[in-house]
């Protein structure tokens, strides 16, 4: 496996959400730094955002013969309404219609065609965004790790890290990185 340290750099970023480093989809990608310097004479506001374009996994649950509910699910990182679920005795085309993190359910947009506890994929045609920080006070001519120490950022296939500011062209974004072919 080859392994390739390497540093993505952007500079004047401002108040449009600007993609600083995008995941390949054939590479592991660990993030070991994010670093934002403010280079105006003013404080500013920064977010970073990480965005997954296509989220997918694998849920466990159990279903039932003629039931939409799939109960006892196992985790609901990524999981969308809308995601398209696949299965041994779920129909193609299936969808979630809903989920509830409480009683650990989802109910599908058709009903099972047996009875099982199975993993079953699901994929989501829509984005899904978080912030990994959100309107941080940068003081003027100062910088900011993000990200340092010992703590990492994995990132998917295809993942993106997205910054902007409450100035124009007020940041320098350098990000830290490794990926593993």
């Amino acid at each position: 496996m080859a392994t390739t340290f390497k540093n993505a750099l952007s500079t004047a970023v401002g108040t449009t959400p600007v993609i600083v480093y995008t995941a390949a989809s054939n590479v592991k990608t660990t993030i070991l730094g994010i670093s934002l310097s403010n280079m105006t004479s003013s404080y500013i506001t920064v977010s970073v955002q990480i965005t997954d374009p296509a989220p997918s996994g694998i849920i466990t649950g159990t279903i039932s013969n003629g039931s939409p509910t799939i109960t006892g699910v196992s985790t609901f990182s990524e999981l969308a309404v809308g995601a398209t679920l696949v299965g041994t005795n779920i129909p193609n085309g299936t969808t979630v219609l809903s989920f509830n993190t409480s009683l650990n359910t989802v109910t599908m947009s058709q009903n099972a065609t047996g009875a099982s506890t199975e993993q079953i994929s699901f994929s989501s045609p829509t984005p899904v965004s978080a912030y990994y920080v959100n309107g941080v006070i940068l003081p003027p001519n100062q910088s900011l790790r993000v990200l340092n120490g010992g703590e990492k950022l994995v990132l998917g296939s295809s993942n993106t890290i997205s910054v902007s500011a409450n100035t124009a062209s007020a940041v320098d974004v350098v990000v830290s990185l490794v990926e593993i072919v």
